[in-house]
């Protein structure tokens, strides 16, 4: 799964010096071709490549002398959700379906039946099957998109997780075990489906969300892959949550100083992969002076531990991911006034060199 916004934003380019905690920050012309970013995600097959999702189609951006690099646009005029890539393939969930990109021939293949003409929000991989979210429902293909089999339709006997407004918004997998996937929706808060037990609420202890909705939209699914009981949620104005119980209990992780004010620009969370220790997330909060803040934290324990490694005034982050081409831990952020690497020895240090990667 692609990390990913709801909304879309302007990109524009930005210079950051190295520091711990603060930056400055530079307006520099815009880079118009990734102006309204939505969803990020890195070629499996290329750590150096990644994927940009815009308002408007898809890029891939190679990291090449200490750059980032901008190739040929495709699926122009598409708004692109959500991406995720996988062996030699990308997926793009769009505003009007889902699309499969061949990346060793460039072919573009809309997957047909039930994703057509609809609104497809994520899109996740595991163990050959490929879950997809729409607004009123959850499917997974066991064939390359070819063929779906659907797990949640709304009107079905589980209707009420996703009725009324009450879209999907994002899906997490347990990597143990293809059958389980997590369901982040707009107001009916997370919940996990397994064959033996259907459809099972995870909210006990969620925050509600501020107006109507019952439980804060859910923006962002994150597990362990090495161990399915630590669970990581993004809320909407509400920060990052943890579950070392597979999401039966929840704990709020006080990250940001007091008097910061979380916004309801989408946050979002990284279990890195190769090293499930390490955990990226990022929040954009706000102070009484009005200022506005994007704050990246990351943790070498699991998230039982967090240090601050960014923190930028006026902008907001589109996505984080890992960099696995050096030695040294490192991951890209790509933000709406460009794009950067946070890199450091260790974590616990506390000490990460922040190196601008836009032209």
């Amino acid at each position: 799964m692609a990390i990913r916004i709801n909304k879309t934003i302007p990109l524009s380019v930005i210079f950051v010096t190295v520091i711990i905690l603060s930056v400055s920050l530079y307006s520099l012309p815009q880079t118009e071709t990734l102006r309204y970013v939505t969803s990020v995600t890195q070629d499996e097959n290329d750590a150096a490549t990644y994927w940009i999702g815009t308002a408007t189609g898809v890029r891939p951006v190679r990291l090449f002398d200490a750059r980032l690099r901008e190739g040929d646009l495709f699926l122009a005029g598409e708004k692109v959700n959500d991406l995720l890539s996988h062996e030699t393939d990308l997926y793009v969930a769009t505003d009007t379906g889902l699309y499969r990109r061949t990346s060793s021939r460039g072919e573009i293949t809309e997957l047909q039946s039930r994703l057509l003409y609809t609104k497809v929000v994520d899109v996740e991989w595991l163990n050959d099957r490929v879950y997809a979210a729409t607004n009123a429902e959850v499917l997974y293909s066991d064939d390359k998109g070819r063929t779906w089999i659907s797990i949640l339709v709304a009107g079905s006997n589980a209707s009420t997780i996703l009725e009324g407004h009450n879209t999907a918004l994002a899906i997490g997998h347990d990597k143990s075990n293809r059958e389980i996937v997590y369901l982040g929706t707009a107001g009916r808060g997370l919940h996990r489906f397994s064959p033996a037990l259907g459809w099972v609420s995870l909210n006990s202890d969620l925050p509600q969300a501020i107006g109507a909705a019952p439980i804060a939209p859910v923006q962002a699914v994150s597990v362990n892959p090495k161990n399915a009981n630590n669970v990581f949620v993004a809320l909407e104005g509400k920060g990052i949550y943890k579950s070392f119980d597979g999401g039966n209990r929840w704990l709020h992780l006080n990250l940001v100083p007091r008097g910061a004010i979380y916004s309801f620009i989408p946050a979002g969370v990284l279990v890195d992969k190769k090293n499930p220790s390490i955990v990226v997330c990022y929040v954009h909060v706000s102070f009484a002076s009005h200022n506005q803040e994007a704050w990246v934290f990351i943790s070498s324990d699991g998230g039982d531990s967090w240090k601050t490694a960014a923190r930028f005034a006026e902008t907001h982050i589109v996505g984080v991911l890992p960099r696995y081409a050096t030695e040294s831990l490192e991951y890209i952020v790509i933000t709406q006034k460009g794009s950067f690497s946070i890199k450091a020895s260790s974590v616990s240090s506390g000490l990460f060199e922040i190196k601008n990667l836009s032209n």
